[in-house]
């Protein structure tokens, strides 16, 4: 492997953010990261995790199947023989009948993630990147993307002794990024409602204040979407966006109100969306982009370069910029209007496309878990 060495103490910059620079960088190469006498390798592939692999007894294979009973003692020691005679682990699981080849694949994504997300949790250790080419023995490769892993992780991680030193201070003011990977991370519904209260002016501090989530939850979210690219701290000597004044801003409550509105009726968009993806494939986005324009002639308002996402709900943040353009009397007559004027035309091309009884089938399912705006 040829390459100069990247080094540092996980204490200085937390893996996430070498893990995110690998990723803008598209670096191919692994990383190498040790904690007393334990040893982990992340390879990756332009800038994407393919394969990960550990020194420790209990992250094999086989060990971690047989932890969350997957497997039994048994298999586990019919394939541990094979391996004394050279077969590596995965194979040895199939050939026995313990693992089909698809749960295979499964398992060996599994092991990586359970390997990905223990690195996450520690407090201290050493990393050293060499880029180059790749030199693996391994035939089973997965191409993972590294923010949603690393979100993913980062919503796992309880410990406040862990996370506290990472947590930016309470007068750090963010910016939000974005970089183009909305489309490719799915944020909860809490991670949305602190990346919407990012707006370039407030503070760590007075975000918490605002959160419905608890200080130490906010500045998790915090921490997690700066480390994936979503948001960025401001520079002191950087000067903050330029606020609107065109329209008198909407009151604390009512600004509330309108994300809660939101969030409502995009959790019910993200479910129907996925119905129809489940039950027609790749058309649905067109179906549905077909009824979103057919609005837009009449909401033009609301609905102006507000575009559908890859789940199926509706740019939050254009909208949000929309009501905040509205008369103030007529902000929350005019969203709820319009968003149910979606949410039924979503119902009807259900409807059209699939029959009404799954129009029934959906309605139910969104009542029973409670998304139905």
């Amino acid at each position: 492997m040829t390459g100069t060495p990247l080094e540092g103490k996980l204490e200085e910059r937390g893996l996430p953010f070498v893990l995110e620079s690998l990723r803008t960088q598209k670096k191919t190469g692994v990383l190498i990261l040790r904690r007393d006498d334990a040893e982990k390798r992340l390879y990756f592939k332009a800038g994407n995790l393919i394969f990960a692999s550990s020194s420790l007894l209990d992250e094999r294979l086989g060990d971690i199947l047989l932890k969350e009973g997957k497997i039994s003692k048994e298999q586990y020691d019919k394939s541990a023989e094979l391996i004394k005679r050279g077969m590596r682990q995965g194979r040895a699981l199939v050939e026995i009948g313990a693992l089909s080849p698809k749960e295979l694949w499964w398992s060996v994504q599994h092991q990586l993630k359970e390997i990905f997300y223990s690195l996450l949790a520690w407090p201290r250790g050493t990393y050293t990147f060499s880029d180059g080419d790749l030199r693996t023995n391994e035939n089973i490769v997965i191409d993972m993307d590294v923010p949603q892993l690393t979100l993913e992780g980062v919503r796992r991680l309880r410990d406040p002794d862990t996370l506290g030193p990472r947590f930016p201070a309470a007068d750090a003011v963010f910016i939000q990024t974005r970089l183009g990977l909305d489309d490719k991370i799915n944020l909860e519904p809490y991670e949305k409602h602190i990346l919407f209260l990012v707006d370039g002016n407030r503070h760590a501090q007075e975000i918490c204040s605002k959160s419905e989530i608890g200080d130490f939850e906010t500045l998790k979210v915090l921490y997690a979407l700066e480390a994936i690219g979503f948001v960025r701290r401001r520079q002191r000597e950087e000067a903050p966006p330029q606020r609107r004044d065109a329209v008198p801003a909407a009151p604390v409550e009512e600004q509330q109100d309108i994300r809660r509105i939101l969030q409502t009726f995009n959790d019910a968009y993200g479910f129907l969306y996925k119905y129809m993806l489940r039950e027609i494939g790749p058309i649905a986005e067109n179906v549905l982009n077909k009824y979103l324009n057919d609005i837009r002639t009449s909401q033009d308002a609301l609905f102006k370069n507000v575009k559908l996402r890859k789940d199926g709900s509706l740019d939050l943040e254009m909208l949000q910029k929309n009501v905040s353009s509205l008369k103030p009397e007529v902000r929350r007559e005019t969203l709820i209007g319009g968003l149910n004027e979606f949410f039924y035309a979503e119902l009807l091309a259900i409807k059209k496309t699939l029959g009404p009884e799954h129009e029934s089938s959906v309605l139910r399912s969104l009542q029973e878990l409670h998304l139905s705006p």
